[in-house]
């Protein structure tokens, strides 16, 4: 179980994304800050901030907002 740190409700592990990033907390089990649902919910606001492995650095996604990308980010698709 892991506490959402956006919406504050507990979640077991499985509502998280895996977290790839080469530093990571202990206290974060693997998982990022955000749940599936925060995370997804991002969409309507039409853009999404994914990490770049290969820059190493945060970039800003243009999405369409629409139920079709909410689902896609929710499930985890890129």
């Amino acid at each position: 179980m892991k506490i959402c740190y956006k919406c504050g409700i507990t979640y077991p592990l499985f509502m998280f994304h895996k977290d790839r990033r080469k530093f990571q907390l202990k206290i974060a089990k693997g998982k990022t800050h955000e749940c599936r649902v925060c995370t997804a919910n991002r969409v309507w606001s039409g853009s999404i901030i994914r990490y770049n492995f290969t820059t190493n650095k945060f970039d800003t996604i243009e999405v369409k907002p629409n139920w079709i990308n909410w689902f896609k980010i929710f499930i985890g698709w890129k």
